[in-house]
Formats: C-alpha cells, structure tokens, sequence
C-alpha cells in the first residue's frame, strides 16, 4: 500500500497524481505548510476531458477537481456535484444538507412583484 508523503503511514487519500494522506488532516496541514506552491506546478488531469497538463484551476468548493477551461468546469458541475457536496461537509464538520444549501441556496421569489 502507498506510503503518506506527510508522516510515511499507511495512505488512503491523495491529491490526485502528487502525493498520497493517511487521512484528511494530515493532508490540510501537508497542503497549507507546503504542498500548494509545489502541486502548483505539477501535471493534473480535467476532471471533464481528461487533458493532461501544468496549471489547471481547481473546484473553490472542494480544491479536489482540476478543470483545463471554465468551459470544462461548468459541464461538469452536475456530476461533481454530489462528490463536491460530501468533501465540504467533511472538510467543515457539517451534514451533507448544510452543504447542499451552501451550494445552491433557495431561491427567494420575495424580491418579484407582480
């Protein structure tokens, strides 16, 4: 089984193709003390069309998805959805419910006059 590059434990996450986490701690603290500046650089696959290369954006929401275009992130918002939802509410010690309302507030007809 792969190793976390963090504390060389038995991994189960990773941040795509970089490197791999024991757990989602492990990989919060690896990535704020010093994985962002060198992942920057690294190769990472759309999430939607598969492109392989250098300076992809990634999901705001999740930090999970790499996306080559607007184009490839808008198309593929309705089948990342359901993924970006569970990380969120992971990541921020909610239920998926509170995260499904971050992600797409009801809408209010209050501001409509007829």
């Amino acid at each position: 089984m792969p190793r976390c590059s963090a504390t060389r434990t038995q991994s189960r996450l990773c941040c795509r193709q970089c490197v791999r986490y024991c757990s989602e701690a492990c990989q919060h603290a690896h990535w704020e003390r010093s994985h962002k500046h060198e992942c920057a650089g690294a190769e990472h696959d759309c999430a939607k069309c598969g492109r392989r290369d250098t300076g992809f954006d990634r999901c705001g929401r999740c930090k999970r998805a790499f996306y080559c275009s607007r184009t490839c992130q808008r198309t593929h918002w309705q089948e990342h959805k359901r993924d970006c939802v569970r990380v969120v509410a992971e990541q921020r010690g909610i239920t998926a419910k509170e995260a499904i309302a971050m992600i797409d507030p009801p809408v209010s007809y209050t501001h409509l006059t007829l």
